[in-house]
């Protein structure tokens, strides 16, 4: 999680919340939960209700989010990747249309399919 947290940190001060009681007050969260996700203190993993907010907030992909968090985003054996099944609730919760989420499933797909 410390990597999400140094990742959440640095996005947050460049997009100039420079503290975290406004930073949290966007989010509807104490101060105290944007500390201990930033330090790294916390073992849980922000919900996709979280994770959506933080990403539109902080101008942050969800990919790059999930991959900080330590979400393997390789592709299983059943063909949909460990990503795509992480994200889909994501994608599902958030206010997005069917086409938007089509169109954020078709950049993770084109993403992980991508040689490294």
């Amino acid at each position: 999680m410390k990597e999400l947290g140094l990742l959440i940190k640095r996005r947050r001060e460049t997009a100039g919340y420079t503290n975290q009681r406004e930073f949290a007050d966007l989010l509807g969260k104490a101060q105290s939960w944007v500390s201990r996700l930033e330090s790294g203190a916390t073992k849980e993993t922000p919900s996709p209700e979280d994770m959506a907010v933080i990403s539109q907030a902080l101008g942050l992909s969800v990919l790059e989010m999930l991959q900080a968090a330590g979400y393997d985003i390789t592709t299983g054996n059943e063909g949909e990747s460990a990503a795509l099944k992480t994200v889909r609730p994501i994608l599902e919760s958030a206010e997005l249309s069917q086409e938007q989420i089509d169109g954020l499933r078709r950049i993770l797909l084109a993403f992980l399919n991508r040689p490294f």
